[in-house]
């Protein structure tokens, strides 16, 4: 399940409020008045530079305090003219920190649009932004040891907390995986992980770990299709079930979604899927994300076993 709100030190003007994201109101919304497609420029680079609080960040950065630079940098977002664009070099800026969250939520706020456009009108950096390989190595190393697709844990983690490690859910799901504490506790026995509580959720790797071994869980129930396997991770898996009983379990992965009786999951489905084709579609092919902060400060500075049943975990949100 998505995070409905987020435990996080942004402006409330940032946090997503209602099910099916982003909602109309949300300032995650593009808006009306655009000059075309971000496109990052020296003259934007120059016109980054000059702001005071961005040297501040590239000051606070190379004394690696990254979290007080990313609260410096945020400072700039609603000063910075769209035009040229300048905000696609302060979401490269958040980027390059590590902040994958406010990153995105630049791109969704100014340019989501672009993201609907056909691939040649929309500038590649924006994809690369849009669809980061946020926390990769962790990703990548359970992604290894449970046997799962790196893109596929991409893709829920996008839908799911939008890559904020303090998202929060009214219903208590936490992190970048929105696991409730209860499953991440039963989680973390099955792996036998030390020392786990519900707080640990909000770290970026304990998050990883339990949430793809419990998408490994549900691969493995679901023969592997990650149309159902998505599907169980927002609605759980004894409703999944009983929705593919209801519809003869048809090899029809449309009519599977179509069927779904949940709008909310119906939706999140259509989403995860569409993460994931753009990841294989992007990383297939791309290069590295040029640096926004490529200056100078002043001189001022195996595979787990798997022994559970199946039916004892679930993520009930």
């Amino acid at each position: 399940m998505r995070a409905l709100s987020k435990k996080t030190d942004l402006p409330p003007d940032l946090i997503v409020q209602c099910d099916e994201g982003p909602c109309p109101e949300d300032p995650a919304q593009p808006p009306d008045v655009d000059d075309g497609p971000p496109v990052w420029t020296e003259e934007t680079k120059v016109l980054l530079a000059a702001e005071p609080s961005f040297k501040k960040t590239l000051e606070l950065m190379h004394l690696d305090m990254k979290k007080e630079a990313s609260i410096e940098l945020w400072s700039l977002h609603e000063k910075l003219p769209r035009k040229r664009g300048a905000l696609i070099g302060l979401s490269k800026a958040f980027f390059e920190l590590g902040d994958f969250y406010r990153s995105l939520m630049i791109v969704l706020r100014n340019y989501e649009r672009y993201l609907e456009a056909p691939l040649s009108k929309t500038p590649e950096d924006l994809w690369l932004l849009a669809y980061p390989q946020a926390y990769w190595d962790n990703i990548l190393a359970y992604a290894r040891k449970y046997g799962q697709d790196p893109y596929f844990i991409a893709a829920i983690m996008r839908e799911e907390s939008q890559f904020n490690t303090e998202a929060l859910s009214p219903a208590g799901a936490r992190g970048l995986m929105q696991v409730m504490p209860s499953t991440g506790s039963q989680v973390a026995q099955m792996i036998k992980m030390r020392g786990f509580d519900g707080g640990k959720l909000f770290d970026a790797d304990t998050a990883i770990n339990i949430g793809t071994w419990y998408i490994g869980l549900l691969m493995k129930r679901f023969k592997g299709d990650p149309y159902i396997a998505s599907a169980a991770y927002n609605a759980g898996p004894e409703a999944v079930a009983s929705w593919l009983a209801k519809n003869g379990n048809s090899r029809d992965r449309d009519t599977f979604v179509e069927s779904i009786p949940y709008m909310e999951t119906r939706g999140y489905v259509k989403k995860v899927l569409r993460n994931y084709a753009e990841y294989k579609r992007i990383y297939g092919k791309t290069a590295a994300l040029p640096s926004a902060l490529d200056q100078r400060p002043p001189d001022s500075a195996g595979a787990a076993k798997e022994q559970y049943a199946e039916a004892g975990v679930r993520n009930e949100k």
